[in-house]
């Protein structure tokens, strides 16, 4: 390729060289003859004729050049390319031989140690499962050991609590017990004596009363004042059933203390009468007092009975007025009229008077018996079963009993 360039360059130059002698000879030809310039000019054009000839005879031969000189290129980069090749491949045959050393190399190691680190992994491995059961079995038995522990925790707590609320218990029920016991002996000695209040109602005795004065308006108010004081004195300690029968017979005693004419037993042969069962559970029954309330004792009319001149109250009116004759009639045996019917009454309200208290010192019992009201056994074996007042649900004495 340089020798190309370089022959170009003298074939410009020649070229050049040409055109200079040409103008030479056109100056020559117009200074001298025409003949002489005709033989400048032929002898000018035989000569660029002949250097003409001579160029292209050196760009033939420099093309010739050219052409082997690239054909000689051309096979030196073949030969370069080939010697690359030849190359790479034997790098490649090294490699691949490299390679080939290196698997026989690995293979003589596996074969050598290959069994020796397998045996290695699997004993280490299996150690590991072991150890990992064995932690596992581990953790669940410590696990299992806390939640005993917790379980047991929990019920020696809870049978602390049971220890402790039973003690509460027993300490609460002794107390009761203690306060049953003293309530139970203050009750005795006001219910009892000569100055209980079971002694102020003897006056009401059907059998052998203490006092046998007649009953008049004079002994109702005694026998009245003589509760109430007791009342006020010791009235604290009645149950709620055995105060509201203190309450029924001092409302009649107060009732019957503004009225003169009471039917009562005004003789030892009226009284005689009385002794006979069979004439107060008549009346309790032809009254219809066996169980007298609240509303009976308020409608109950005190005195003998007469249909005018009196003002009546409405109940007793209709209980009078409205019965049919056969009810109306006295009790058999009887010479008058509702004869004894107020002394029976207030005898009835003082004997379920009587009998509430009895009820309230459970006196009637036999040893060991039980009364409905004394509730179920103590928790605490040890401790005395409390003395309570007798609940609204103990059932009431038998009809016409006399206390």
């Amino acid at each position: 390729m340089p020798t190309q360039c370089s022959f170009l360059g003298k074939v410009r130059a020649a070229l050049l060289v040409v055109g200079l002698v040409l103008g030479a000879t056109a100056s020559a030809q117009q200074d001298s003859g025409a003949p002489q310039q005709r033989k400048i000019s032929s002898l000018l054009e035989r000569q660029a004729d002949l250097e003409v000839q001579k160029l292209g005879l050196k760009a033939k031969k420099l093309d010739e050049g050219f052409v082997s000189w690239k054909k000689l290129n051309e096979d030196l980069q073949q030969r370069k390319i080939g010697s690359l090749l030849e190359r790479k491949a034997d790098l490649e045959v090294q490699k691949l031989g490299l390679e080939a050393k290196k698997l026989n190399e690995d293979s003589l190691f596996w074969g050598r140690w290959g069994q020796a680190i397998i045996a290695s992994i699997g004993s280490f491995l299996s150690a590991a499962f072991a150890g990992f059961v064995a932690y596992c079995v581990a953790k669940r038995n410590i696990l299992a050991a806390v939640e005993a522990a917790r379980e047991k925790q929990a019920a020696d707590l809870d049978q602390d609590k049971r220890n402790i609320l039973v003690a509460v218990e027993a300490a609460r029920e002794k107390q009761a017990a203690d306060l049953d016991q003293a309530t139970h002996e203050k009750r005795l000695e006001s219910y009892e004596g000569d100055k209980g209040l079971a002694k102020h109602t003897s006056a009401f005795a059907i059998y052998f009363p203490a006092e046998p004065e007649p009953i008049d308006r004079y002994k109702c108010a005694q026998i009245g004042q003589a509760i109430s004081k007791w009342y006020f004195e010791s009235g604290l300690l009645l149950s709620t059933e055995a105060r509201d029968a203190y309450l029924r017979l001092a409302r009649a005693l107060t009732r019957a203390s503004s009225v003169d004419d009471l039917c009562v037993p005004k003789s030892p042969d009226d009284v005689k009468k009385l002794t006979q069962k069979s004439v107060v559970e008549d009346y309790r029954k032809h009254f219809n007092i066996e169980q007298p309330n609240d509303e009976r004792v308020e409608a109950w009319e005190f005195g003998k009975p007469r249909l005018g001149g009196v003002k009546w109250s409405s109940s007793l009116r209709r209980f009078i007025i409205e019965q049919p004759s056969d009810e109306m009639a006295a009790p058999a045996g009887q010479a008058q009229e509702y004869e004894f019917k107020d002394y029976v009454f207030l005898q009835t309200l003082s004997s379920r008077l009587r009998t509430r208290l009895t009820e309230d010192i459970r006196s009637r019992r036999l040893p060991g018996q039980r009364t409905p009201s004394a509730g179920p056994p103590a928790a605490v074996p040890s401790l005395p079963a409390p003395a309570v007042a007798p609940s609204s649900s103990a059932p009431p004495p038998p009809q016409g009993a006399l206390v």
